[in-house]
C-alpha cells in the first residue's frame, strides 16, 4: 500500500528555525516536510529490506551466490531510490552549498 502524502502547504510552508536554533528564524525555504517523509518512507522500505535479506539469522545457512544475489538486487533498489528524489532533496557531500539543507533532510544523507 503506498504511503500518499498530499500538503502543499505543509511542503511549501516557510522553515522556521525554532527548535533548531538558539536565535530562531524564519528562513526564506520551503520547509519541504511532505516530500522528505515520503522519501524517508520510501528508504524505510528498502532498510527493511536489508535487515530482513542479508542480516537475519537465517540469512547465515544461504550460501555466498544466493546472498550476492539478494545484495545486489537491494543495491539496484537504492540506486533507484537515489536516482528518483526530488532535485531539492538530492543531497551529495560535494554539492551541499547548492541546497538550503535543512535538519529534517540530513536523516536522507
Amino acid at each position: 500500500m503506498p504511503a500518499l502524502f498530499s500538503d502543499d502547504y505543509e511542503e511549501l510552508e516557510s522553515f522556521n528555525s525554532l527548535t533548531f536554533a538558539a536565535t530562531p528564524q524564519q528562513l526564506d525555504t520551503p520547509t519541504r516536510s511532505i516530500s522528505t517523509t515520503s522519501e524517508l518512507c520510501r528508504l524505510s522500505v528498502i532498510t527493511e529490506s536489508i535487515v530482513a535479506t542479508l542480516y537475519t539469522e537465517s540469512s547465515r545457512e544461504k550460501d555466498a551466490q544466493s546472498l550476492m544475489e539478494a545484495y545486489k538486487l537491494i543495491a539496484l533498489d537504492l540506486e533507484k531510490w537515489r536516482n528518483s528524489l526530488p532535485e531539492h532533496l538530492d543531497l551529495r557531500w560535494h554539492e551541499m552549498s547548492k541546497f538550503d539543507v535543512l535538519p529534517h533532510s540530513l536523516s536522507l544523507l
